[in-house]
Formats: structure tokens, C-alpha cells, sequence
């Protein structure tokens, strides 16, 4: 989460080391820089989709409701604005998923898969599309629901998996959790 912010320190370090000429910083500052664009912008991976196969576009938004005080008109708005097929909600909550009916979302996003909680552990997941509960991630700080959601589109259709990752912040004595966390996500994907 707070990865981004490296990049300007990084990117100072390679300036003064270029203007004080000395390689040696200039090297490590340029690996540093390195690493926070690879992270920032990984490299393809995994299966790829053939390019003549069928395809459907599917337009995903995910925030976090900050314990549910998010403003649901402008979360309805942008959903409508943006043509939202799937919303991700993290730490979503029974007043703030009122909210959002209020606003007009269950017009928009007809399903949902909600578990609210009154702390930063409640999520949701709104959908255009059908969905169901297809299981959760287990071993996190934070409930991680997995959705099962099956796409139609032009005569077309597909099941994907979708889970609503909430990880623990990596800061002061989190960071363990947060790698914990980050483990039992990547392990989930792998079912």
C-alpha cells in the first residue's frame, strides 16, 4: 500500500548520486527504482486467453468504505458513471450497505454476497452478473470472501472466481500480519 511512495525518495537518490557523480549510489538507486517499477508494473503473467477466443469485458471497481463512512451517493455515481459490473467492498457495514440501497445501487448491481461488520472486517461484493459464495480465505486478519460469478454477454458465458481481498496494513508491528495475510491470499488463488 505504501510502495508508491518510494518511488520519489528513489528517484531523489538517483539525482544526487548522478549530480555528485558517484556511481556507486547511482547503481543501488537505480535498482531500487528498478524494483519499485517492477512492482508497481509486474511483468504479464499467468494463463493468457487466446486472442481469437471469445471475450467479454467485465468493468470491476473495489475500495475500501473505511468502515463504512464512504459516501454512497458518490460510490453510486461512479458506479453508474463507469458502468461498474462488479463492486468490491472492503470493510462494509450494515448502515453503509443501507446507504448504498437508498442511493440506488441495488437498481444497478441486482446481486450481492454481503457479510457487514460494525469493525474492518465486513465486505460485500455487488454484481450485475449472478453470484454465490464460493468460499473464503482462511487464516486472514480480515474476512476474504471468494465469489463465484457467471458472466453472459452476447450469447456468451463464463464463471469466474473473484475473492474481495482485505489485507492487514503493513506498518509498525502489522507487517507480519500483512505478509501473512498476503500468503494465505496467494494460497487461496491457487485452489
Amino acid at each position: 500500500a505504501f510502495t508508491p511512495w518510494l518511488a520519489a525518495p528513489a528517484g531523489a537518490a538517483l539525482l544526487l548520486a548522478l549530480l555528485g557523480r558517484n556511481r556507486w549510489q547511482a547503481a543501488v538507486s537505480s535498482a531500487l527504482l528498478a524494483c519499485i517499477a517492477f512492482w508497481l508494473f509486474p511483468l504479464p503473467a499467468g494463463k493468457r486467453v487466446p486472442s481469437n477466443g471469445p471475450t467479454v469485458e467485465l468493468r470491476v471497481m473495489s475500495f475500501n468504505s473505511k468502515l463504512g463512512r464512504a459516501d454512497a451517493r458518490t460510490v453510486v455515481r461512479l458506479v453508474q458513471e463507469n458502468r461498474i459490473d462488479v463492486l468490491a467492498v472492503q470493510e462494509h457495514s450494515q448502515a453503509f450497505q443501507e446507504r448504498l440501497a437508498a442511493e440506488g445501487l441495488d437498481a444497478l448491481l441486482q446481486h450481492r454476497v454481503t457479510d457487514p461488520a460494525n469493525n474492518a472486517g465486513g465486505s460485500a461484493v455487488y454484481s450485475r452478473f449472478p453470484l454465490e459464495k464460493a468460499g473464503q480465505v482462511p487464516g486472514t486478519a480480515f474476512r476474504m470472501p471468494i465469489v463465484r460469478i457467471t458472466v453472459t454477454s452476447q450469447g456468451r458465458a463464463g464463471v469466474l472466481e473473484v475473492t474481495n481481498v482485505h489485507t492487514r496494513a503493513p506498518v509498525e508491528h502489522k507487517a507480519g500480519e500483512w505478509r501473512s495475510d498476503l500468503a494465505a491470499v496467494k494460497k487461496g488463488g491457487r485452489r
